[in-house]
Order: structure tokens, then sequence, then C-alpha cells
């Protein structure tokens, strides 16, 4: 039978224990390369911001002192801020909005580039937390390694996967993509643990997942609500902090990925070792 969703926690909690300074050395890497590469995102945002401003002949200092007033609930800094900026760039509303148009792009295509960094570090810290639980590997060197070997499988299992759960979604909705996605659950442990390829991983996660879709699909959301509420309460105690909080902050959330990855992992090989009959 199946190990029950308690046992799982349980079991997962155990594994986190156990590989607890693998897990946050790990955290304390990729959570500081995403607290770096955010506060680099957030910079140039605010220097496209700041030099589109100075262009168009506007006192920085004054909108920021506005923003203040309008973040602190005062509805008319708001018109003071756009009064202020005709006043000071001679322009009109026309060419003022194509200016905050022009900025918005850039940030966006900034904020395209960071969501791909993100990706990136978020399959690799994925990789590192996979090989500790499913390799039990405990040499950092050897650790390190074996998790770059495996990114790239990853990212094209993960595709893959993401292919066949929502290609429907133009046709049938989302509903294709919350029924077939809890049935590639095993495909990650296939293709690290057993060195499978990304198209078989894909396929035995899916016979061996028949049967379970409800198990997979109640554990994870449970699970999953756990870890959300922890962190909102991590994250309104690391916000009394400040600067240091905001450091700690992404180190915390990249702990919590690593005990989701281990749970997923667990509920993966006890769907595994009991399969059932069509």
């Amino acid at each position: 039978m199946a190990t029950p969703l308690g046992e799982l926690l349980g079991q997962s909690l155990a594994l986190f224990r156990k590989y607890f300074i693998l897990l946050l050395v790990g955290a304390v890497v990729f959570g500081l390369v995403l607290g770096f590469g955010q506060q680099l995102l957030l910079g140039r945002m605010q220097r496209e911001v700041d030099g589109t401003f100075q262009r168009m002949g506007i006192e920085v200092q004054d909108l920021q002192d506005l923003q203040r007033r309008y973040e602190q609930g005062d509805t008319s800094a708001m018109q003071d801020i756009l009064k202020r900026v005709q006043e000071q760039s001679g322009l009109d509303e026309a060419a003022i909005g194509k200016n905050v148009a022009g900025i918005w792009m850039r940030s966006m295509q900034a904020a395209g580039g960071y969501s791909l960094f993100v990706l990136l570090v978020s399959v690799i810290a994925s990789a590192y937390f996979l090989v500790i639980v499913l390799k039990q590997k405990t040499q950092y060197k050897a650790l390190f390694t074996e998790s770059l070997g495996v990114v790239l499988p990853l990212i094209g299992l993960w595709l893959w996967v993401a292919i066949r759960s929502f290609v429907w979604i133009p046709f049938i909705g989302f509903i294709t993509g919350i029924i077939l996605l809890p049935r590639f659950l095993c495909a990650p442990v296939f293709l690290v643990r057993d060195k499978k390829g990304v198209f078989e991983s894909a396929s035995m996660s899916y016979k061996s997942t028949r049967g379970y879709w409800g198990k997979i699909f109640g554990n994870a959301v449970v699970m999953g609500i756990l870890v959300v509420v922890l962190l909102i309460i991590i994250a309104m105690a690391l916000a009394l902090f400040g600067t240091i909080g905001r450091l700690v902050s992404p180190i915390v959330t990249t702990l919590a990925s690593a005990y989701m990855t281990i749970f997923m992992v667990q509920l993966a090989l006890t769907v595994m070792q009991n399969p059932r009959k069509s």
C-alpha cells in the first residue's frame, strides 16, 4: 500500500534533516545567486526610469517624494506627479505616455531575461537536490559535477512534459494540464536515478502512476499549501530585518524548494513501489 500523506511528510522531514548541511550549502549558493540577480534587475530598472526622466528634464527626487506620498495613501499624489512631469519636461500627455511606454517595454525585456535566469538557476538547484536524495552523494565535487550533468536532460524532460500536458489547452482548456501533469511525477526519478532518456522517463512515469492521480494531486496540493503558509510566516518575520531579511529570504525559499523536491521524490517512490493493476 502507498505511504499515507502524514508518513510522507515525516519521511521527507527526516531526509531533510539528514542532508541538511548539503541542502543548506546549495540553498545559500543558489539563493544568493537569485538574490544577486534580482538586485541587478531592480537596479537596472531604477536606472532606466531615472535616466528617462532626467533626459526629459525632470527632477527625480521630486518624483520620488510624490511616489512616497502615493504609497502612503495620498490619492492626489498621482495627479501631482503628472502635473509635475508636464511642468518640468514641457511635454504634452501623449509625449509623456510615449516615454513611459518605452520604460515599460524595456523593463519587460529585462524582466523576461531575469525570468529565464531564474528558470535556469531553478533547474540547476532542482538537479542538485535530486542528486542528493536519489544518488546520496555527500562529496561536494561529485555532487555538483553530477548535478550539472543532469541539467540539460532535466530541461529536456520538463519541456517535453510541458508540451504533453499543456499543448491541448487551446482546444480543451487547462483541465488537461491538471489531469496529465501529475502523471509525470516519477519522470525525474527515472531520469536521474535510473539514467533513462527523456522520452522513456516520461513514458515510464505515465505508466507507473496509473490509478494514483488523486493521491498525487491531493498530496501535492496539501504539501504546497503547508509550505506556502510557512514561507509567508517566515517572510513576515524576515521583513522586520530590512536588508538582512531580503538577503536571507531567497535562501529560505530555496530550502523550501529542497524540501518540496524531497517530498515529491518520496511520493514518486511510494507510487513506483506499489503499482496498481489496470
